[in-house]
């Protein structure tokens, strides 16, 4: 007698510029570019309940950050509407960002650049560390 197992993985794709997706991931890095008033989101699934990941990101403007438990939370920050974070998990105007954070099987992470009037170079160049503890 054979046996024969399989899983079935079901992954999501944002057709989006400004949305990046990754499943399944426990330590990743990545580099870009914001344009004042636009956004970046990550986000992906572990699959597990009660993880708990670093999160690290550096940039060259001020960036707002906030970690949020789903993509309905991103689309009310997207729609300028009131939305839920993850507490402990968010900052305002900084250029350097550490923190761990609590999270539940998703996480999305929305790096914010609101540069405004009196700076020469309003495009934030910034890099991004997510890792699982």
């Amino acid at each position: 007698m054979t046996v024969v197992g399989f899983s079935i993985m079901m992954i999501l794709i944002f057709v989006s510029s400004d949305v990046r997706a990754f499943i399944d991931k426990t330590n990743y890095t990545d580099a870009g570019s914001i344009s004042a008033g636009k956004d970046k989101y990550y986000s992906f699934t572990e699959g597990k309940y009660g993880a708990t990941y670093s999160i690290n990101v550096n940039s060259s403007m001020p960036l707002d950050i906030h970690v949020v438990p789903s993509l309905k939370q991103y689309n009310f920050f997207s729609t300028k509407d009131s939305f839920n974070e993850f507490e402990g998990c968010q900052a305002y105007q900084t250029k350097s960002f550490s923190a761990t954070c609590h999270v539940g099987n998703y996480i999305g992470i929305i790096l914010f650049n609101q540069a405004g009037s009196g700076f020469a170079n309003t495009t934030a160049q910034f890099t991004i560390k997510i890792k699982e503890l």
